[in-house]
């Protein structure tokens, strides 16, 4: 992506946010603002992680919640672990998974 190299600290940002779920996409409307500006294969709402309540265990959903319309949004071009498409249901996080979005590649670890 455009900040190769750049980390977030997944439990750092679910204290500093108070909540379980973290909304990231493109744009400033979510909980964490991945940078992509060659193109728009991200989408506004592309993604969701919802942690349990020790901060233990990470969930990966494809879209995010809209109030508006009162359903789930999947992402235009969908959310990938480690190749396979996942969707509202969403997938466990395990250290080593590569998330990709986009034209971003991301990967999990745990510290």
């Amino acid at each position: 992506g455009m900040e190769y190299g750049k980390t977030y600290d997944l439990i750092e940002l679910f204290e500093q946010n108070s909540k379980r779920l973290l909304t990231m996409g493109r744009g400033t409307m979510n909980d964490v603002q991945l940078m992509e500006y060659q193109s728009y294969y991200m989408s506004r709402k592309h993604f969701t992680i919802e942690a349990d309540k020790d901060l233990r265990m990470f969930v990966i959903r494809d879209g995010q919640w809209d109030m508006d319309s009162r359903q789930w949004q999947p992402s235009a071009n969908g959310t990938f672990v480690n190749s396979s498409q996942i969707d509202h249901r969403g997938q466990k996080l395990y250290p080593g998974d590569v998330i990709t979005v986009g034209e971003m590649t991301l990967k999990f670890e745990q510290y």
